[in-house]
């Protein structure tokens, strides 16, 4: 792996433009990083590669001709001065459509009442898309003439549908003056025509193969989650209710691509009854899943690599405890072997992009010791070429590998984790445990920054897959239900030990760090177990869960899908109080004898800071270490932090873990 990651050095210096960036200066700037190669897109023919350069000052859309071996800058533009590239794709190999984020200025009258002067001024940042030849020339904004028809200048404008079988027109929405539309582009003149109005509560459309919007996904307010609706005899139909604040995430109904037929779209989906989610075409006019396309017995379908043209089924893929994609046709078997073999059986492979004639393949390539990169696969010369690493400054011998360790719980139950450390690391170790977020989520073999950052610094890092983590079917991140502190706690706990016992850690010297529901299980792990923890740090952690649900109660309303689903998670706030009570860290907090670290975004609206706010006050009521972070300008997740910010993170948990773990030499 070490010669592949160095001969896509070689080959980002050989392409004029598209040299590799400064590596980082620390070690530190190196893993917290943002992602310096960005929506990545193959030609129709397969000869062209687009993407996104990013390089902290600038962003460039790059088109790289792979097989003459020749890369130019198509547009460029100063992100200090608020324009930013968001994606692009390829209309035909001599047509692009990109959008592009930047700062609006414009006056606004003051209505009755209004706080505003007469004509006031307001920035506002928007997002538009445009069209433009591969040469650089014929440039069009879509809506260029026809603004009035918008709702308001700063409205967003996204993607739908790239129109593969029609050469003149794409699909896009944005707000009317009534809500969300769907209209209909032409790339040569920019001129639109409204082909669907939703509402305020719309947020985007699924075509069939034909390019028609057979699907349409409404947010329930306050964030409740979404309603997905199916186009049938020319009206739209609820087709189901999806809790989760990205719907595009849900083992329950995930569309994923169009179907070969008109009113069929592939969706990952769980239909009732069904414990694992599995692939199947699903029909908008009739609303039936039909048998599935494709279902694995021990987990979730994953993803699914269709044909551009012909909209057919390539391959489709599972995720035990790794990727596995597999494929009827015994070509393409063939080609999804050569592939693995070529990455050792240690990367997970997907398809980003395949050409019309599908002898080239677009691939996305991430592993413990591979940095997410792009490659190119030939089909025919079964021949993989590097494009670009979407991070830079990481070779393999820098990068720790994983391992999956499989232990039993206290009671009886089979589980498994991932453990990284060092190739050097030998005999006990110091360990950090890092629980998932979600809690119905999951961790994936893969290259993990914050993982690989902690490795780095001498500890192992083991990830356990605990009761109530997604991916292995309903009744599994079911049997987490009203578990937090109990059940999923246990089988933390219990994989610790079984590190242990197996000399894999240093019983004396392990802490535990985690985001989210993570936050949770590490504050839990201070306060319910005590003697297992030398040092917990959270980050955007629930530590009060009756405040939690009250807050969720206020925010999203007492009938909500969300409010619905904490309760059915975590517990009644009248029926299950002392429980609630007795499994909350900040009312426990007098039980933790470790040092404890707090982070927390302030406009974070998934966890409110005010849990991290009320752990620091019950450690500090009770006279226990605490030292609370609050971040400032930013959300709920890490990864989404500026590159400013993911650094605070990483000093943080450096100089915490440093002083009460004592990493291995």
């Amino acid at each position: 792996m070490r010669r592949l990651l160095c001969a896509i050095a070689l080959a980002l210096l050989a392409l004029p433009g598209i040299a590799s960036a400064q590596a980082p200066a620390s070690e530190l700037e190196r893993f917290a990083q943002d992602p310096s190669f960005l929506s990545v897109t193959l030609s129709p023919s397969g000869r062209y590669i687009a993407g996104i350069r990013r390089d902290g000052e600038h962003d460039r859309i790059l088109i790289v001709d792979w097989r003459a071996g020749q890369a130019y800058a198509l547009q460029t533009v100063a992100r200090d001065a608020g324009v930013e590239f968001n994606s692009i794709v390829w209309k035909t190999d001599d047509r692009l459509v990109f959008s592009a984020t930047y700062d609006v200025t414009f006056q606004a009258r003051a209505g009755t009442g209004s706080r505003l002067a007469s004509h006031a001024s307001i920035e506002a940042k928007t997002e538009r898309v445009f069209v433009i030849d591969r040469t650089g020339a014929n440039m069009v904004r879509m809506f260029e003439t026809q603004m009035e028809r918008v709702a308001v200048r700063f409205a967003p404008m996204i993607m739908v549908d790239r129109l593969a079988n029609d050469p003149e027109h794409i699909l896009l929405a944005t707000f009317s003056p009534t809500g969300l539309a769907l209209w209909r582009g032409d790339v040569a003149t920019g001129q639109v025509e409204k082909l669907e109005q939703g509402n305020w509560n719309s947020r985007s459309w699924f075509t069939d193969g034909t390019g028609a919007p057979v699907l349409r996904l409404d947010r329930i307010p306050f964030n409740s989650g979404y309603r997905i609706f199916r186009r049938s005899e020319g009206d739209w139909r609820l087709a189901i209710e999806v809790r989760r604040s990205n719907a595009t995430e849900s083992p329950d109904f995930n569309p994923i691509a169009p179907g070969p037929g008109a009113g069929q779209v592939y969706v990952i989906a769980r239909p009732e009854g069904r414990d694992l989610a599995a692939l199947y075409l699903y029909d908008a006019a009739s609303g039936a899943y039909g048998e599935p396309v494709f279902s694995d017995d021990q987990a979730d379908v994953h993803d699914a690599w269709t044909d551009p043209r012909t909209r057919s089924l390539i391959a489709a893929c599972s995720y035990r405890q790794m990727l596995t994609c597999r494929a009827d046709a015994p070509d393409v078997r063939r080609h999804l072997n050569a592939i693995n073999s070529f990455f050792q059986r240690q990367a997970s492979v997907s398809l980003v992009a395949a050409a019309d004639d599908g002898a080239t393949w677009l691939l996305h390539v991430t592993g413990p010791r591979a940095a997410p990169a792009y490659f190119i696969y030939d089909r025919a010369n079964v021949n993989i070429q590097p494009v670009a690493p979407i991070y830079t400054g990481f070779e393999e011998a820098a990068l720790a590998p994983t391992e999956i360790v499989t232990y039993r719980t206290r009671d009886g139950q089979t589980l498994w984790g991932y453990l990284t450390a060092r190739a050097d690391a030998t005999g006990p170790r110091p360990l950090v445990v890092v629980p998932h977020g979600g809690p119905e989520a999951r961790d994936y073999y893969r290259f993990d920054w914050l993982v690989q950052f902690l490795a780095s610094r001498g500890y192992g890092v083991f990830q356990p897959q605990f009761r109530g983590s997604e991916g292995m079917g309903q009744a599994f991140s079911r049997a987490g239900y009203r578990q937090w502190g109990r059940i999923m706690q246990h089988d933390i706990s219990d994989g610790v030990a079984h590190l242990v016992a197996t000399g894999a850690a240093d019983g004396r010297r392990v802490c535990i760090v985690g985001g989210s529901y993570g936050g949770y299980a590490a504050l839990a792990g201070a306060t319910l177990t005590p003697e297992l923890y030398r040092c917990a740090a959270s980050i955007a952690g629930v530590s009060d869960l009756g405040e939690f649900l009250r807050w969720a109660r206020m925010e999203e309303g007492r009938g909500s899908l969300a409010y619905s689903y904490w309760t059915q998670v975590i517990g009644d706030p009248q029926a299950n109080r002392d429980d609630i009570a007795a499994y909350s860290p900040a009312r426990q907090a007098a039980r933790a004898s470790a040092p404890i670290l707090l982070m927390h975004g302030n406009d974070d609206d998934i966890v409110p800071i005010e849990q991290s706010e009320i752990m620091r006050d019950a450690l500090q009521a009770a006279g226990k270490p605490a030292r609370y972070v609050p971040v400032e300008d930013e959300g709920h997740s890490p990864s989404l932090w500026s590159n400013e910010n993911r650094l605070l993170l990483l000093r943080e948990l450096d100089a915490f873990l440093a002083e009460h773990l004592a990493p291995a030499q």
